[in-house]
């Protein structure tokens, strides 16, 4: 048969040589509406058919009473935070940044219980980190869901240290879950597609590799040449329109997330350009806006457009984009920096990592201010010297205390240019936990020094100092240091109304007296952990949890204090901190927490001190 121009490509395609992948979907999308859950992961080369097989289930479930809701990933430059659930969530809230993880966790959670459900998040090889954080909160509870979890991803495009990883690690090991790989077509599958006899089976074969995309574009033309590529099959379809409705689809191209309904008509794109594209085959409407019905269609159309000639469609669209709410920063600054616009790219970037570090995505969070530290003019010590600071606590959030003590040592010259001794003193104070959780306590004693003594004469600066000495005092055991160093901050907490630093002074003396065998000291210390959760100081509370956490185990044999080598949380569990969501270990800091008394046990996103710029609160500080 000849595939007719107009096919979309689930129709051209169909199922050739997926019956057995398409028979343990349908299996889990039933065991689903008996109330079992489950979950299956498809892998495969880009073109490969996983979309079509998603698809060819799904629609078996459109006749039952399954909820199907279906997500995907967007091919941005950083990924946009928890990209894929602002869309299959839309209906319980905005997912600006403002929602904590947790949040998003448990609505889900109760949304995919509520109902037999089928969810779908594809293209996972674009993931961030916080969806993961989601997904692997759920695939760890799906036993208790009338749920079907099915992602796909292109195997090739998810390295040894990609956010997925720990994901598609559950889907190996755990129960319930299975990962399944689509293989390229064989002769005979690619024959099935070539029935009228016009093109050599063979032949196709060896030129399209078996991929189901590739061969599905050369027999949509088979009058043609052979392509010896999906571009020249791709691009073959885009013949004789004119060079108008060709710039539009390089508009197309240039928005790998979609080119939003809302924009056409400020870039000039009428109903009769949509019907004259639409004839092409090459798009189609979804989510609001138009796509390229594949990634190598809109890469085919993207490698048209000419030298110098990108930075001119980037700025047509971030020009459009900014009309119209809610903003998303993350597209913006991926349009932005395609853009080479500085001034914006800075702008946007700090939004989407301010965002990105509200909702767990800290990841991109990194990604994002390194992307503003690379538009941001070198003539602004204090500014480059905030952004850098705020980096390196990012860092530290993703396990990477390395960089993160770079970072903040690199702001050392850059205080000084500045003429700002609070800022160096809050440096060394950074430097000093950092390297501390690095397994270098002297180091760190000497940075918590000099960080007192720069901020002398800045009250909140010495106080939070103070309290940083404290802390390390108490880890080495001691105690007469610790009080005395509480003592300072509780004063000055009381006198500067600074309720943030009085309860990071709290937790602190807590734990000492816990430490020390003074009664009630454990219960007051879980409620200071609690008001800390509810303040959103992810490392306050993580701390009070370690050191409950702590007191419980030495009472069953953990050995003393000194016997044990202390995660960067404080936690004395052989240098590996649990994932909030997952309960699994992790390394590095920023993940430790218990479950204790009844209270939730939650990785929450940092916050930005109000009291002052750019001030991240590691252990609690602000």
């Amino acid at each position: 048969m000849t595939i007719p121009a107009g096919a979309t490509y689930s129709q051209a395609v169909g199922l050739l040589e997926r019956e057995r992948e398409l028979d343990v979907l349908s299996g889990a999308l039933a065991a689903a509406i008996g109330g079992a859950g489950s979950g299956i992961a498809i892998t495969g080369e880009s073109g490969a058919g996983k979309s079509v097989l998603v698809e060819a289930a799904c629609a078996r479930a459109a006749s039952t009473r399954l909820r199907v809701l279906r997500g995907g990933c967007d091919p941005l430059v950083t990924p946009r935070p928890l990209g894929p659930f602002r869309d299959l969530l839309a209906d319980l809230g905005p997912l600006d940044g403002h929602v904590p993880l947790t949040e998003v966790c448990e609505s889900t959670y109760a949304v995919l219980r509520s109902e037999p459900t089928v969810l779908v998040v594809e293209d996972l090889h674009w993931i961030d980190a916080a969806s993961v954080e989601v997904l692997r909160f759920l695939v760890r509870r799906i036993e208790a869901m009338p749920c079907a979890i099915v992602v796909t991803y292109r195997d090739d495009e998810i390295g040894d240290q990609h956010s997925a990883r720990p994901l598609l690690g559950d889907f190996a090991v755990l129960e319930h879950l299975e990962t399944r790989r689509l293989s390229p077509l064989s002769v005979e599958g690619v024959a099935a597609m070539l029935q009228d006899g016009r093109l050599d089976p063979e032949k196709v074969h060896a030129v399209t590799g078996g991929n189901a995309f590739f061969v599905t574009e050369v027999a949509k033309q088979p009058d043609l040449a052979l392509p010896s590529t999906v571009r020249d099959a791709v691009l073959a379809r885009t013949a004789g329109i004119a060079p108008a409705d060709f710039e539009v689809l390089q508009l197309a191209a240039s928005a790998p997330d979609r080119l939003d309904d809302r924009v056409l008509p400020a870039l000039g794109v009428d109903l009769p350009t949509l019907r004259r594209l639409h004839a092409t085959g090459l798009l189609l409407r979804n989510r609001g806006g138009l796509v390229f019905r594949h990634e190598l269609a809109r890469l085919a159309v993207e490698s048209t457009i000419p030298v110098g000639g990108l930075a001119p469609l980037h700025t047509r669209l971030l020009d459009a984009l900014e009309r119209i709410e809610p903003r998303d920063p993350a597209v913006l600054t991926h349009h932005a920096v395609a853009a080479a616009d500085a001034a914006r790219a800075t702008r946007y970037a700090l939004e989407a990592a301010d965002e990105a570090a509200r909702t767990g995505a800290h990841t991109e969070a990194v990604a994002f201010l390194q992307t503003a530290l690379s538009f941001l003019d070198g003539r602004r010590p204090r500014e480059r010297a905030a952004l850098l600071t705020q980096l390196a606590n990012e860092q530290y959030m993703t396990s990477r205390l390395g960089p993160a003590i770079e970072s903040v040592t690199a702001t050392f010259p850059l205080w000084h240019e500045a003429g700002d001794a609070a800022g160096l003193s809050a440096a060394h104070d950074w430097a000093a936990l950092f390297e501390y959780y690095n397994a270098r306590r002297r180091e760190a004693e000497g940075h918590a020094d000099r960080a007192v003594s720069l901020a002398r004469d800045s009250e909140l600066e010495y106080g939070a100092a103070r309290v940083t000495r404290g802390y390390l005092a108490f880890q080495g055991g001691d105690y007469d240091l610790t009080v005395a160093c509480n003592t300072d901050a509780d004063r000055i907490a009381g006198e500067l109304g600074h309720e943030a630093l009085g309860l990071r002074s709290g937790v602190i003396r807590a734990a000492t007296d816990l430490a020390l065998g003074v009664n009630g000291s454990r219960e007051r210390l879980v409620e200071l952990v609690e008001e800390a959760r509810a303040r959103n100081l992810d490392e306050l509370a993580s701390t009070g949890y370690s050191n409950v956490a702590y007191s419980t185990s030495s009472s069953v044999g953990c050995g003393p204090r000194s016997a044990c080598w202390r995660s960067p949380s404080g936690s004395p569990w052989s240098g590996t901190s649990r994932s909030a969501t997952t309960g699994r270990p992790e390394s590095g800091p920023g993940c430790a927490s218990w479950r204790v008394a009844g209270a939730q046990p939650w990785r929450t996103p940092m916050t930005r001190s109000p009291a002052r710029a750019w001030r991240w609160p590691p252990c609690g500080r602000t």
